[in-house]
């Protein structure tokens, strides 16, 4: 297993000039939250607006540590995996309260020897304090619940990322007001640890109270097609009004963008301008602002097909 890594922040890696920036506006994406990945605590995550400059909004925006990592192969995990990664994750917090308690005596090399960096326990620390909040990679309904203890016992604020069973602790995630990041796209029994995936996932926890956020949680190349993800969460009983808020405002309230999400006076101007419903596979965004400037909506597919286009026309 993989050393933790919490000191690892993602903007350090992120690129603004990514091909996959423009891909993400062109599916009406203004702001997304950049995850860092490998490792069981992988690093920081940073919050950014999906314009050609200056896009960072808030870094240090969460925590990554996974369990199950969303996307990963089909199949059974080896054995032992969950259960050495839930001793793991105990191992790094127990470690990371005990260096809270004498961050002294540890510098000036009077502690015993901790399993992680200083600089990994610097952030766990903010995490301790509820300054920053975990996501958690983590699908099967016991695991989900070992996460909840896990963050009453540490007293973390925890998102569940993933969550393919998290429905059946609904009124539990809800009671003790934790998020679940879903993809409405990732419905099927892939492996041993999804095998109550269900398409009414979202409606299912929105309806208990759960805050749920949309999101696709594969590759960043198809991002674009994340109103679509939520159109299918409607489709399977998730009110429309809910399913907007869950790729707007409702990810910008739990990871502390005040400001985003909403079209009021004092957000900022991410907006855009659509030429029918957002969630129809048949329409697509026709201009975007992002903090009040105009961008681009051409990605490098248009034009590698004017290229094409062009060359087709031309004699030979």
């Amino acid at each position: 297993m993989a050393n933790p890594g919490g000191q690892a922040d993602v903007i350090n890696a992120a690129v603004a000039a990514a091909f996959t920036v423009p891909i993400a506006r062109a599916g009406g994406i203004t702001s997304a939250l950049v995850v860092p990945g490998g490792g069981q605590i992988s690093g920081q995550a940073a919050w950014v607006d999906l314009s050609d400059k200056d896009w960072l909004r808030r870094g240090s925006a969460g925590l990554r540590v996974a369990i199950d990592s969303p996307g990963g192969p089909p199949g059974p995990p080896p054995a032992g995996v969950r259960s050495a990664a839930f001793l793991r994750l105990r191992e790094t917090l127990a470690d990371a309260r005990l260096y809270r308690a004498n961050r002294g005596p540890y510098l000036s090399n009077k502690l015993r020897a901790l399993s992680i960096s200083a600089a990994d326990l610097e952030v766990l620390d903010r995490a301790l304090a509820r300054e920053l909040i975990v996501l958690v990679d983590v699908n099967r309904a016991s695991d989900i619940r070992t996460v909840v203890e896990i963050a009453n016992e540490y007293s973390l604020r925890v998102v569940i990322v993933g969550g393919a069973e998290a429905w059946q602790h609904a009124a539990l995630l809800a009671r003790e007001e934790i998020p679940v990041v879903l993809d409405p796209f990732d419905d099927l029994p892939a492996n041993f640890g999804a095998l109550h995936s269900r398409s009414d996932a979202a409606a299912l926890l929105q309806k208990a109270g759960v805050r749920v956020i949309l999101a696709d949680l594969g590759s960043p190349h198809f991002s674009h097609r994340l109103r679509q993800a939520a159109g299918n969460a409607v489709a399977s009983g998730l009110p429309y009004d809910a399913a907007i808020a869950s790729i707007t405002s409702v990810p910008a309230q739990v990871f502390g963008i005040a400001d985003s999400g909403t079209i009021r006076a004092g957000a900022v101007a991410n907006l855009v301008l659509w030429n029918g419903d957002p969630l129809e596979v048949t329409t697509w965004p026709e201009r975007m602002w992002i903090r009040g400037q105009e961008v681009s909506l051409e990605t490098r597919q248009d034009l590698l097909t004017e290229r094409y286009m062009r060359e087709a026309r031309e004699p030979r």
